[in-house]
């Protein structure tokens, strides 16, 4: 079986630095070291793997694992930093329980927050650090009073780390066409948002932001059927927590021509490749399975 190595799928320039358009998502990875259905060591080993793949960029978060996530990128290129670029999210913090993190939006939390991640990823900057919006649906939607936090203050805390070097570049994730135009002023270097064959939704958005824009849930096993589907939970500890059915995969191949050609190829990659043809995905996170080799290259 042939395969096409992540690199094969072109570079953009993220956090001023040309980088391949498929990155590796660190959520999926950091879950099944949690749960033991991957030792840490393996984990590294597939981290390691991806990067000779051509993945450059790894998305992670304080909020993913406590600190797992982080850590596990520390072993994996500590003596390697320059080859990488860390993009990491703030405007959370870990917590116990079933929703394992809770907001964290008031500017000393967000400086807390990168202080955090250049911690437990034993680095002295961070590539590409973006906020995370919680105003709206899937995911965290805040309720409490004290975490609703003008964008304004929470984008003049990052420009304050920005200028002293601490990060590289300042990111938007999960908000809208309205809160990215009022950013732009401030120098946005990406926006990560839901962006994929059956959700379009941030279209618009996304090709605004052009080259900077970062789509997450790209592909038919992490994707979800945004409309419609969304069905409220009870609120936790100020949240509003909506789950998202998952697409079928008949569903996916209907959604975009390109799918169709894809014949017996996985979903994933049929999704992938179909997604680096759309003109607001300008790179993806790819949430990957934690099997070696399995998570970058997909049967042509």
């Amino acid at each position: 079986m042939s395969t096409i190595p992540a690199r094969a799928a072109g570079a953009i320039a993220l956090a001023g630095r040309p980088t391949a358009r498929i990155g590796y998502g660190m959520g999926a990875l950091t879950g099944a070291v949690s749960a033991g259905r991957l030792t840490g060591d393996a984990a590294v080993s597939l981290l390691r793997h991806a990067r000779e793949e051509g993945a450059q960029f790894f998305d992670t978060a304080e909020f993913y694992g406590q600190g797992l996530a982080n850590q596990l990128l520390a072993r994996a290129f500590g003596s390697h930093r320059d080859e990488v670029v860390f993009t990491t999210e703030v405007g959370a913090r870990p917590v116990p329980g079933a929703v394992p993190m809770t907001a964290a939006q008031r500017p000393d939390e967000l400086r807390q927050a990168v202080e955090a991640n250049l911690r437990s990823l034993g680095t002295d900057r961070l590539d590409l650090v973006h906020l995370r919006r919680m105003d709206m649906p899937p995911g965290l939607v805040i309720t409490d009073p004290q975490q609703l936090v003008d964008l304004d203050d929470q984008l003049a805390a990052l420009e304050a780390l920005r200028e002293s070097g601490t990060i590289g570049a300042i990111g938007l994730s999960h908000v809208s066409l309205a809160q990215l135009e009022r950013a732009l002023p401030a120098g946005i270097s990406a926006v990560s948002n839901i962006y994929n064959l059956l959700d379009r939704t941030h279209e618009p958005l996304l090709r605004l932001a052009e080259t900077g824009a970062m789509v997450w849930a790209p592909t038919s096993r992490s994707g979800r059927r945004l409309s419609r589907a969304a069905r409220p939970q009870p609120a936790v500890a100020g949240h509003r927590r909506h789950l998202l059915r998952r697409p079928s995969r008949r569903e996916h191949r209907r959604s975009d021509p390109a799918t169709a050609a894809g014949g017996a190829r996985p979903a994933r990659c049929r999704g992938l490749s179909a997604m680096s043809h759309r003109p607001a995905c300008s790179s993806q996170r790819v949430p990957p399975r934690t099997r070696r080799g399995d998570s970058l290259s997909c049967e042509p």
